[in-house]
Order: C-alpha cells, then sequence, then structure tokens
C-alpha cells in the first residue's frame, strides 16, 4: 500500500526543495507573505515552526497552500499529491502530442506501433547488432528498402521449405518450387540469392 497523502506531500515537497536549493523558511515565506499585523521577526518565529511542522510530519499542508506550494515549486498540483508507488502520472505535451497521435491511427497500426515500444523497452532490444541494422536501415532509399524486405521474404519461404522438407511434407505445399520476392517494386517476381533452385543447365 502506497503512503497516506500527508507522507506523500511531504517527501514531494522535501525532494523538490532540495533540486531547487530551497530553504524551509524561503518556501514558508513565498507560501505565506507576512500580514501587515505582524513584525517582521514574529511572522518569521510562526512561519519557522509552520513550515517545520510540515516538514518533520507533525501537521499535513493546508489545501489552500497547495496552489502556492506548487507555484513556488514549480509542480503541478498532481505532481504534489500523486503515489509513484503507481504508475499514474500527469500526461507531458509530448505524451500528449504522442497520444492524439495514436488515437486516430486504425487498430493495426496501434498494435504494431505497442509491439515496437514492447520491443525497445525488452531487455535484449539495444543489441549492439540491432541497433546497427537499424541505423543502416534508415539511411535506406525506399526502393533499397523493398529489395531488403524481398530478401526477407524469400529467407523466410526458403527456411519454411527446409522445414517442410524434412518433415516429408510436399515442396508444393511449402511454398511453391520456386521461391520468389513478390514486392519487388517493378511488380514482377525476382529469384532473389541464393534461393533459386537448381536445373539442369548448371554445372
Amino acid at each position: 500500500m502506497g503512503r497516506d497523502l500527508k507522507e506523500r506531500i511531504r517527501q514531494r515537497v522535501l525532494a523538490r526543495m532540495d533540486e531547487l536549493s530551497v530553504s524551509g523558511r524561503e518556501l514558508a515565506h513565498a507560501v505565506r507573505p507576512k500580514p501587515y499585523t505582524e513584525t517582521d521577526e514574529e511572522w518569521t518565529r510562526k512561519l519557522d515552526s509552520w513550515i517545520s511542522s510540515i516538514l518533520t510530519g507533525r501537521a499535513g499542508l493546508g489545501v489552500e497552500y497547495f496552489d502556492a506550494v506548487c507555484e513556488t515549486l514549480r509542480l503541478t498540483p498532481s505532481e504534489l499529491v500523486r503515489d509513484d508507488a503507481t504508475e499514474l502520472r500527469e500526461l507531458t505535451p509530448q505524451e500528449m502530442a504522442l497520444l492524439r497521435h495514436y488515437r486516430t491511427w486504425p487498430r493495426a497500426v496501434q498494435d504494431r506501433w505497442l509491439k515496437m515500444l514492447d520491443y525497445f523497452t525488452s531487455s535484449t532490444s539495444l543489441e549492439p547488432d540491432k541497433v546497427r541494422l537499424l541505423d543502416e536501415w534508415e539511411v535506406l532509399t525506399p526502393q533499397e528498402q523493398r529489395a531488403v524486405f524481398g530478401y526477407f521474404f524469400g529467407l523466410r519461404r526458403a527456411r519454411t521449405q527446409q522445414r517442410a522438407e524434412h518433415d516429408g511434407e510436399p515442396p508444393e505445399t511449402a511454398g511453391g518450387s520456386a521461391l520468389r520476392d513478390t514486392t519487388h517494386p517493378a511488380g514482377t517476381e525476382q529469384i532473389l540469392p541464393g534461393t533459386r533452385e537448381p536445373n539442369d543447365d548448371d554445372p
């Protein structure tokens, strides 16, 4: 179970004060300006006691001070009270833009994107060879990318045929006797390197 609200706010305020190098007294004076009826010394003493009770957990931060604390510490209200034990967060502008795009995509595209994100967050996603392959892919022209896809297609069909032959399945049921690239940009079938069947003219 997560920490209670008072403790979450206390921890968030302490962490943010440390990040911004803001003292408790500075925060207190920013959040609660001195009234005309108080002297500087009296008000500072009251503020020191007030902020000390909040930062040590003896008292909670009143709701009426949330906005002022958030403004001083440059936090959103949700960041001030959120539970870090959960995955819920307020969306950043970049996340909101991504979500807007995601909602306009067809379901099939959404599924592909989710699979891609899962891939890049897996423990083996950043293997050097895979990173190098993606870098090389980025510099290819669209025609070159289609040619690479065709080669992958041929490798996949060759593997399927080899498995079928090993299991005793006729070649015709494993994808045909000739392994061809049906994704060739010219619209014609192209025999892929290393996948052509031998014929009588071969040495």
